[in-house]
């Protein structure tokens, strides 16, 4: 895999936004809704062991988009004690 990772994820948006853009109504809002949950906690995942600052951002966006799921709950556990009391004083201020 590249090692331009910020790259490939900047691509990803812009091809979901474009595909959105292109064929409007094509996908249903749900759907939709569950893709950008599915990257963002994917995201998360991935940064969880590199920046754990960045992967909560990620698991925050997650929650946001869907409250009522579990994994992205799940995946702020795991991230260090320091990081998640950061994360809880964002979702207040939001």
């Amino acid at each position: 895999m590249s090692k331009k990772t910020e790259e490939r994820r900047w691509c990803a948006d812009i091809i979901m936004e474009k595909f959105q853009n292109q064929f409007p109504g094509m996908l249903s809002s749900n759907t939709i809704k569950n893709a950008y949950y599915y990257t963002y906690c994917n995201r998360g995942y991935y940064f969880s062991n590199r920046d754990p600052l960045r992967a909560s951002k990620y698991y925050v966006k997650a929650i946001k988009i869907d409250p009522l799921s579990r994994c992205a709950y799940s995946s702020l556990m795991k991230l260090p004690a320091k990081t998640a009391l950061g994360i809880i004083k964002r979702l207040k201020a939001s």
